[in-house]
């Protein structure tokens, strides 16, 4: 199975001699890698972008100084879901952001705050799952958790498909049916059969 390591972004471009380290790049190719790689270079949060994601979720269930996020202050945690996705917006399209999807994804599942009393930060936490799927390419995606590295098409629907189905909020059940059929939408090349069983 194919993991997020494996992922190559940048391809050999067409034009390319196969032999040895001296190759010949066609002018239009040429231009193409540079605008791509000025892009790059122009987008400094990729490099820091995990200095300033990963403390942050670290201590989401930090109680001290005041400070309850789980609870008293479920507000601050629904505007660090949706900070950690705004993240992925910032730095998505480059293996930072894929990467970053992956653990927020992880974060997500784990702190079950999809499931929290709080129909904010539930909603919150849909939306960040919603841009989990949409940063995450579909070739990263598998049917089942079974395959490690890879984004399990399972959970994401299992996730999705109970608060759309279940939520006691409108706004979280639509906001989660619309991330589940865009994701379904995204795998339905190589997942088709697997997406018709769960739908």
């Amino acid at each position: 199975e194919m993991g997020p390591e494996d992922l190559d972004l940048d391809p050999p471009a067409a034009g390319l001699s196969a032999g040895g380290s001296r190759t010949k790049v066609f002018a239009p190719v040429s231009l193409s890698r540079k605008s791509r790689e000025q892009k790059a270079a122009k987008n400094g949060f990729v490099r820091v972008a995990h200095g300033f994601m990963l403390p942050l979720l670290y201590r989401f269930d930090h109680k001290g100084e005041g400070l309850d996020m789980m609870e008293r202050d479920f507000v601050l945690l629904g505007k660090l879901l949706q900070t950690a996705g705004a993240f992925l917006v910032c730095s998505g399209g480059f293996q930072q952001g894929i990467e970053l999807a992956f653990i927020l994804f992880e974060f997500v599942e784990s702190t079950r705050v999809m499931r929290h009393r709080e129909a904010f930060v539930r909603k919150c936490a849909v939306q960040a799952m919603h841009q989990v799927t949409k940063t995450i390419p579909a070739v990263l995606v598998s049917a089942s958790s079974e395959a490690g590295g890879n984004l399990s098409y399972e959970k994401v629907h299992d996730a999705l498909f109970a608060v759309a189905r279940h939520d006691s909020d409108e706004e979280c059940r639509v906001l989660a049916a619309l991330a589940l059929q865009e994701f379904q939408q995204k795998c339905s090349d190589h997942l088709t059969p697997k997406i018709q069983v769960l739908s």
